[in-house]
């Protein structure tokens, strides 16, 4: 599942990061040509956090993890 996110600040990186490290899918997030494990708050660091992120979800559980990312999902 693709979503598209905005991380407004580090403190919601690291909330987002949390919800993401629930889930043993492999999530990837992608800012502009970046791209970086979703579950790395070094990584989600790297990204633009100024423009909208796109979340590449593998999980069987993906319709669970919008639900917890429900907030930073982009409207």
């Amino acid at each position: 599942m693709l979503y598209t996110i905005t991380l407004p600040n580090t403190r919601k990186v690291s909330e987002f990061v949390g919800i993401a490290n629930k889930y043993k899918g492999t999530i990837k997030a992608t800012s502009g040509k970046y791209t970086a494990d979703a579950k790395s708050i070094m990584g989600m660091l790297t990204l633009d956090l100024t423009k909208k992120i796109s979340v590449d979800v593998n999980d069987d559980d993906a319709p669970a993890f919008a639900d917890d990312i429900a907030e930073f999902i982009s409207k």
